[in-house]
């Protein structure tokens, strides 16, 4: 099973079918609801920079980025399928790094007594 991708688009990483549909993306979904139960802390958020982000904005950026990993593990799951080209891994790529602008934008926007 293709798991990584050259600039081009075509596959030059493989997997097993079990660490490609369910191990590597299980282990990569969870690393954002770890950093959402560091949230719970109040010191962990003061230790991230000298202007903190509230916890919105970092479970806003945690959502976000669980999206844009969903996007990419769809693209890859419908490649390995057959059912898109390589060409859509590319358009999967610019939409993955525009979501994390944009998750990152806001966490640095966003603050807790905001309401919007």
């Amino acid at each position: 099973m293709a798991i990584h991708f050259s600039t081009s688009g075509r596959p030059n990483g493989y997997a097993d079918r079990f660490w490609g549909l369910v191990g590597i993306p299980a282990l990569i979904w969870l690393i954002p609801f770890g950093l959402t139960l560091f949230a719970r802390d109040p010191d962990f958020l003061a230790r991230v920079s000298n202007r903190p982000p509230g916890r919105r904005s970092w479970c806003e950026f945690n959502v976000i980025t669980s999206g844009a990993l969903m996007l990419m593990f769809l693209t890859v799951l419908l490649y390995n399928v057959g059912v898109i080209s390589a060409k859509a891994i590319n358009y999967a790529i610019v939409g993955f790094f525009v979501l994390i602008g944009l998750a990152t934008y806001r966490l640095f926007v966003v603050r807790t007594d905001e309401r919007a």
